[in-house]
């Protein structure tokens, strides 16, 4: 039963080690994590520059190199305040999943994906020349996932396999603004409802059978039994 005593579901492996050298969401949850950072890396190589040149004519020249780098794994919502952290920001968080099992060592997780884009709260004027960033990065985020690689990040990997995912979608996508702790402030979003597929993997460290060895006894009238070893080779 050794050969049992871990499992493999995408790229998350279990048990984890007690090792830190990668953060937490790396090795607990690497479907999610290398997703985000690809996101943050395609919104800033396809709109930065244009984001910095915009944000300094609207006279917002503090907010230049920020549309995607902060970058959060969790539902913003409860947090957005000033004393917490102020956008823009990119999150993307799990919403629900859904286990679906084809045999006892064979299933797959379907998950419910959040993508939360929120700019700052903006005056009318500012709005006005930032909110087509929304829908930008909209298009931006759907052609990278369709194409799967970006060629100018990490040499052009393919991230679905680094993250370890069967499948992502692109269901729905939706604008508009949500309102922080302060009734008074609104924030231009871009939400996005993704779904993402996992499936259990083969048992890591799992011993090959390469083949069976056994005998045979086979006994004639008189008792005498006589006992024929043999091999059977699997390769």
């Amino acid at each position: 039963m050794a050969d049992f005593e871990s499992f493999k579901v995408g790229a998350f492996l279990s048990p984890l080690t007690p090792s830190t050298a990668h953060g937490l969401l790396e090795d607990a949850d690497p479907a999610l994590a290398v997703t985000l950072a690809f996101y943050a890396a395609v919104l800033e190589t396809h709109l930065g520059a244009r984001w910095n040149a915009e944000v300094t004519k609207a006279g917002l020249p503090a907010l230049a190199g920020k549309l995607a780098a902060l970058a959060i794994p969790y539902d913003p919502l409860p947090f957005l305040t000033a004393a917490a952290f102020s956008p823009p920001f990119l999150a993307l968080y799990t919403a629900t999943e859904r286990p679906s099992e084809r045999t006892r060592h064979f299933y797959r997780i379907e998950a419910d994906w959040k993508l939360l884009l929120v700019l700052p709260a903006l005056t009318a004027a500012q709005y006005l020349q930032l909110s087509p960033f929304l829908r930008a990065s909209s298009k931006v985020i759907l052609d990278r996932t369709e194409q799967g690689f970006e060629p100018t990040y990490q040499g052009g990997a393919r991230f679905m396999v680094a993250a370890g995912l069967e499948q992502l979608r692109i269901e729905s996508v939706r604008y508009g603004n949500i309102a922080g702790t302060n009734a008074n402030l609104f924030f231009p979003t871009l939400e996005m409802d993704i779904t993402a597929s996992e499936r259990r993997m083969p048992t890591p460290g799992l011993q090959a059978l390469d083949g069976l060895d056994g005998s045979t006894a086979v006994a004639d009238p008189a008792g005498n039994v006589d006992v024929s070893p043999f091999a059977l080779p699997l390769t």
